[in-house]
């Protein structure tokens, strides 16, 4: 519980009432960098889906029928309550949001890593409410002085005789499905995408060939947002 009470000091420092912690990245990826483990680094559960919500006196973690029993282990003496998924009797973050949450009360997050589509229904409670949003507070950066740091690890090419199309090829196609959307440029943000779309791999997350990047394809250019550290081999990529 010593991370969990630091956490509520910051809390308290900020004048915040609620605070969101889920367990994605920048991308929204559900497998993460060690870096982005803020929730199980407060919480101690392992999963790699679950929500947590800490309030002054309270929290919750939401979690799906896969982890019912490893998260009941695991929070066990920590403080924070199992909410179950998809189950009779539990309600959803957003529920729980919409009874607790009162008017003047402030709601903090990480915007980085929440959804767009979750951001949006947290809007409309709020709207509903009369609480604030703050969505550019970290206060993991305060809380978990030994932080791992982003991952640097150089990414690598993945050769067409593995891959089947150049990534010349699927640009082209991406361009094609552009054209008949009459859209100009196209943002891609999802690591896999990223991956399969140019041939490359990384080592930037356990178990998954990606590297933390965007991608900007335009009907002219392709641009890869990238650490310069992980392409210091290569000139060009395309």
């Amino acid at each position: 519980m010593s991370n969990l009470n630091k956490f509520r000091e910051l809390m308290k420092e900020d004048n915040i009432d609620f605070y969101i912690i889920p367990s994605s990245d920048f991308h929204q990826s559900e497998y993460v960098s060690e870096y982005f483990k803020g929730r199980e680094f407060i919480s101690g559960f392992t999963g790699s889906v679950g929500t947590l919500l800490i309030s002054k006196n309270q929290a919750y973690l939401w979690a799906d029928g896969r982890y019912f029993i490893q998260a009941e282990r695991e929070l066990e003496g920590s403080g924070i309550e199992l909410m179950k998924m998809a189950t009779e009797g539990y309600p959803t973050l957003n529920e729980w949001l919409a009874k607790n949450c009162k008017e003047n009360s402030k709601l903090a997050f990480d915007g980085r890593v929440l959804s767009t589509v979750l951001y949006k229904e947290i809007l409309e409670i709020a709207k509903e409410n009369n609480f604030s949003i703050e969505l550019n507070i970290d206060l993991l950066e305060k809380c978990w002085i030994d932080r791992p740091n982003l991952p640097k690890e150089p990414i690598f090419i993945h050769e067409t005789i593995f891959s089947g199309k150049s990534s010349k090829e699927k640009i082209e196609e991406v361009r094609q499905n552009m054209e008949k959307k009459e859209a100009k440029s196209t943002i891609i943000s999802s690591l896999d995408d990223i991956a399969w779309l140019l041939n490359i791999r990384g080592n930037d997350v356990k178990f998954n060939p990606v590297a933390l990047s965007y991608c900007l394809v335009t009907m002219d250019y392709t641009n890869l947002y990238i650490d310069k550290n992980k392409v210091a081999k290569f000139r060009n990529l395309i």
